[in-house]
């Protein structure tokens, strides 16, 4: 399935990295409003709020959930080894004991 890029997306590859400061923006919990009037500040386009709402729930916000789950899912399998591994050596001591 072929992904359709966003406007920023878009304007990323006129202006390499502005995507990246995007989502750097967005993490630091800067308002669309906001990372509009830094667009036009350090990239001198204007990007409508709308626009930045739907890169926001559909690139970045997407992004941060998969980052979520997966951490979660490597803490989870780090308790599962450790568990084992606690109970491999009390089973080892009950062995020798």
């Amino acid at each position: 399935m072929r992904t359709v890029l966003t406007q920023v997306e878009k304007l990323d590859v006129r202006f390499p990295g502005l995507a990246e400061q995007v989502r750097a923006w967005f993490d630091q919990g800067i308002p669309i409003r906001s990372v509009s009037e830094l667009l036009l500040e350090h990239y001198s386009v204007s990007v409508p709020g709308t626009t930045l709402g739907n890169f926001r729930k559909l690139r970045w916000a997407r992004d941060r959930e998969l980052l979520r789950k997966t951490k979660i899912a490597a803490r989870a399998a780090h308790e599962i080894a450790l568990e084992r591994a606690i109970a491999a050596s009390l089973a080892g001591e009950t062995l020798e004991g």
